[in-house]
């Protein structure tokens, strides 16, 4: 997974987001953060290590 690809995980993994609008510079970027849309949530240990960083 690519940092944006985390960090986008991250927010829609609260509980209080329900949509998240990435920014997109190039129609690659724009691929990139919709591929991964339809894969799971980060896990509770995920979300609790990038709370430690």
């Amino acid at each position: 997974r690519s940092l944006a690809q985390v960090a986008l995980r991250y927010v829609l993994s609260h509980p209080a987001v329900s949509v998240a609008i990435p920014g997109a510079k190039n129609s690659t970027q724009v691929e990139e953060n919709s591929s991964h849309l339809t894969r799971p949530l980060l896990l509770d240990n995920e979300i609790e290590f990038i709370k430690q960083l």
